[in-house]
C-alpha cells in the first residue's frame, strides 16, 4: 500500500512537471512570435541604409544611430515591461479572467498601426542626413526613430512579459531576453553587418533590402503588428 502510494504521488509528480514545463516551453515560443512581429520595422532599416549611403563618416553614423535605437528600446522598452508588471499587479478588474497586460499592451501597439500609417502617409524627413550635423545628432535620431515605432516597443515588452511570466529560470529567462533584445535591433544593424561581412555583393543585397522596406515592407509590418495586436487583445480579454 505505502508502495503504491509513493507511486503514486511520484506520477503527479512527474505529471505536474512536464505540465509546467509544457507551459514554460509555450510562453517562449509566445515570447518568440512576438520579437519576430515587433522586429519587422522597414523604417528602421531604411534609415540605416539612408546611412550607409552617405560619403562622410557613414559607419560612424550608423554606429551612433544603432546607439540610439538601442538607449531607446533598453530605457523604454525594458523600463515599461518592468512598469507594466509592477503596475498591472495592482490594478483589480471587475472578471478575474481578463490579463489587463495583454489587453493594455495589445491595444497600444493597435494605436501603434494607426500611427505609423500616419507617418507612412506623410514627408520623409530629408535634412538629417547634412554633413555638418553634430554626433550627437544621429544618436538622437536613433532614438527617436526606435521611439516612433510604437507598436514594435508594445510588442517587445509584451515578448518580456511573456518571458518574466513563464516560470523559467533567471539563467534562461536572461539569455532569452538578449536573443529578443538583438532581434528588435537587428534592422537597424542589418545593413551594416551586410556591408561588412560581403562588401563585394553588399551593394546588390541592400538594394533588394531597400526595395523590400520601400514597396511592401511596411504594409506588411503594420499588418503584422495589427494581427499581433489583436491576438493580445483577444487573449487577454479570454484570460
Amino acid at each position: 500500500m505505502a508502495v503504491q502510494g509513493l507511486a503514486a504521488v511520484r506520477g503527479n509528480f512527474c505529471t505536474v512537471q512536464g505540465e509546467g514545463a509544457a507551459s514554460i516551453m509555450v510562453n517562449i515560443v509566445i515570447a518568440l512570435m512576438l520579437a519576430v512581429v515587433a522586429a519587422a520595422q522597414p523604417t528602421t532599416t531604411m534609415r540605416s541604409i539612408e546611412l550607409l549611403s552617405t560619403p562622410y563618416m557613414a559607419r560612424a553614423r550608423s554606429w551612433r544611430f544603432i546607439g540610439g535605437l538601442a538607449t531607446t528600446l533598453g530605457v523604454v522598452g525594458l523600463g515599461a515591461a518592468i512598469a507594466v508588471r509592477s503596475l498591472i499587479q495592482g490594478i483589480s478588474v471587475p472578471n478575474d479572467a481578463v490579463d489587463t497586460s495583454d489587453v493594455v499592451l495589445g491595444a497600444i501597439a493597435l494605436v501603434g498601426v494607426v500611427v505609423a500609417v500616419v507617418l507612412h502617409m506623410g514627408n520623409r524627413p530629408t535634412d538629417w542626413l547634412d554633413s555638418d550635423r553634430s554626433d550627437i545628432a544621429f544618436f538622437l535620431f536613433g532614438m527617436r526613430t526606435m521611439a516612433i515605432n510604437i507598436s514594435s516597443i508594445a510588442l517587445y515588452v509584451a515578448a518580456v512579459n511573456e518571458l518574466f511570466t513563464s516560470g523559467g529560470s533567471w539563467i534562461t529567462i536572461e539569455i532569452l531576453l538578449i536573443v529578443i533584445t538583438v532581434m528588435i535591433l537587428l534592422p537597424g544593424v542589418l545593413p551594416l553587418l551586410i556591408e561588412s561581412l560581403s562588401p563585394a555583393t553588399a551593394d546588390h543585397t541592400i538594394g533588394r533590402l531597400r526595395r523590400v522596406c520601400e514597396t511592401n515592407g511596411p504594409a506588411l509590418a503594420m499588418s503584422a503588428w495589427a494581427i499581433a495586436g489583436a491576438a493580445l487583445v483577444v487573449r487577454g480579454l479570454l484570460g
